[in-house]
């Protein structure tokens, strides 16, 4: 896999902000967290495990910012039409 554009993309990135949709899920978004401060040099924000968290986040969210969505099988109806 080729992951020159995502690399090139946090790069650009002033913040990035990590949902999960569970607690195995929120394990990896900690890790990930981790690994972005120290092989990127980016800081991140791990969001609680709540819609209505995603959906205020909408409100602040620029378009310099990237959102990671760690989820199980991706199959949250409420997640994928927000996420639209």
């Amino acid at each position: 896999m080729d992951f020159e554009s995502f690399y090139s993309t946090l790069n650009q990135t002033e913040n990035i902000y990590i949902y999960t949709t569970g607690w195995q899920q929120a394990s990896i978004a900690s890790y990930l967290s981790n690994q972005l401060l120290v092989n990127v040099g980016k800081p991140t924000v791990v969001m609680p495990s709540a819609i209505s968290e995603l959906k205020m986040s909408k409100n602040w969210l620029q378009d310099h910012d990237q959102l990671i969505v760690i989820s199980f099988s991706g199959e949250d109806p409420d997640l994928c039409q927000l996420l639209d």
